[in-house]
């Protein structure tokens, strides 16, 4: 059952009057820290209020959103420094640009299915696929705004200077440690807790089988959304602990950083545990450039990755040949995800540069049945196929710029405690956007964690001027 109940709606919409007391009641920063945090860990997943040209607010959205007007109104000063709609969040013009191509470019319909299931027998149902309206850029673009801008704005509101991305890191570690009984206790017991809590299971209970044990899966839509939610948390732990900073009076960091990593070891997330190998010991022991040059070559393979698939000159084939001789059980998980990514690459480059838009017009379907035969895993293949090559351009950029500045920026600045800060926030922004590339996003955080590296970026270039 994956039906949310009145329970999960309830909580779901009182989250907006808690989160008015919240920051009725706390300075504007610590209250958005416990909007956006607290409610990804917790709200119900599912829930979603549809309103006309609005898109579906689900609890992501709506965590942001709430972060977004609290700050409006409780911390002008944020709001004003955070700059909307300039800077990197100038890039929501091409990705309006790309909507009004996608609008004007799918005016046809397609019918599917009908066919008879054998001779003699059924027919198949008849699927129709509706055109986009002239009009369609309108909400799009609202949607746009809501899922890419505001998210990436409210991190750059919460970070504004060095303390302010420790008080981030250490409410997001603290966050993270809470989830660790609670995951322990599902790779035990089976991911249970959301439908303890909430009444259902927010995706098939078989996709978090693993093996003989489970993925835990808490509070969030997936195993692998957890795992990227406490991977986070991970480098926050591990950066702070190469400071020397407590995530509280009675939690050290190295205590936070053991206790995260032991449940990442038992997540079952292969993709996760080989971020956390490649991450942990840059963190903890590289030079800050080095973690800057190592975030700026990801955001390079993040930013040419689709032109390399489409081209097919990404050596699909033989990272498929490498798995297959290590992880054979996980070969054939891969090689379905690019056959699927192939798939949607092929039905995209027919419409290239605008896409195809929603309404399941970006998904391939079988002829005779009408059924829907796609796969979509990688979020960059999602948005390449909705809104092809020129929304994609605008995505891209909004996530990659920051890491792309940091590599730039780290010359000038002097204080060691800032590079430290500034090489691992970068590293972190820089793994957390390459994992869009095989996976979906189930959360916000890789866009509000791009906007905390922006924020903290604009404050280091202010207190680190260019030489004249």
């Amino acid at each position: 059952m994956h039906t949310p109940g009145p329970f999960a709606f309830l909580i779901f919409f009182l989250w907006i009057p808690v989160a008015a007391v919240i920051f009725a009641q706390n300075e504007p920063r610590r209250a958005g820290f416990i909007v956006v945090i607290g409610g990804t860990m917790f709200l119900p997943e599912l829930v979603a209020f549809d309103a006309p040209i609005l898109p579906p607010i689900n609890k992501h959205v709506l965590v942001c959103a709430l972060a977004f007007v609290g700050m409006f109104f409780t911390s002008k000063s944020r709001w004003q420094r955070m700059r909307l709609l300039r800077g990197a969040q100038l890039f929501f013009f091409i990705l309006v640009v790309g909507n009004i191509g996608t609008a004007q470019t799918n005016p046809e319909s397609f019918v599917f299915g009908g066919k008879l299931a054998w001779e003699g027998g059924p027919r198949f149902p008849v699927v129709v696929i509706s055109p986009l309206s002239k009009t369609e850029f309108i909400p799009m673009s609202i949607e746009d705004f809501f899922r890419f801008i505001m998210p990436f704005a409210v991190g750059q509101m919460l970070v504004q200077s060095r303390e302010d991305l420790l008080v981030f890191l250490k409410a997001y570690v603290l966050g993270c440690v809470i989830y660790v009984p609670l995951m322990l206790y599902e790779g035990v017991m089976s991911p249970q807790l959301h439908r303890i809590v909430y009444g259902y299971h927010a995706l098939s209970f078989s996709h978090n089988v693993r093996g003989d044990g489970f993925k835990p899966v808490v509070f969030m839509q997936s195993g692998l959304g957890l795992a990227m939610f406490q991977f986070v948390g991970l480098t926050g732990a591990l950066v702070l602990w190469r400071l020397r900073e407590r995530v509280k009076p009675w939690l050290g960091s190295g205590l936070a950083t053991a206790a995260i990593l032991f449940a990442l070891s038992v997540s079952r997330n292969v993709a996760v545990l080989i971020y956390t190998v490649a991450a942990l010991p840059l963190i903890r022991w590289a030079g800050p450039r080095s973690m800057t040059r190592v975030a700026f070559v990801l955001a390079v393979v993040f930013l040419t990755f689709p032109i390399t698939r489409a081209k097919d000159w990404f050596p699909a084939d033989d990272i498929i040949a490498y798995v297959e001789a290590r992880m054979p059980e996980r070969a054939e998980s891969l090689a379905m995800r690019f056959d699927n990514e192939t798939m949607l690459i092929e039905h995209t480059q027919r419409k290239p540069y605008w896409g195809w838009g929603s309404f399941g017009r970006n998904r391939r379907y079988d002829p005779d049945s009408g059924k829907d035969i796609s796969v979509t895993d990688g979020e960059w293949a999602i948005h390449y196929s909705v809104r092809g090559a020129i929304g994609v351009v605008g995505w891209f950029w909004l996530i990659t710029l920051p890491c792309l500045w940091a590599t730039r920026l780290i010359r000038r600045v002097q204080e060691p405690e800032d590079r430290v800060l500034l090489g691992a926030v970068a590293l972190t922004a820089a793994i957390n956007a390459v994992d869009l590339l095989p996976n979906s996003s189930f959360t916000m955080v890789p866009l509000v964690y791009s906007g905390i590296l922006a924020g903290f970026l604009s404050y280091l270039s202010d207190k680190y001027p260019k030489r004249a």
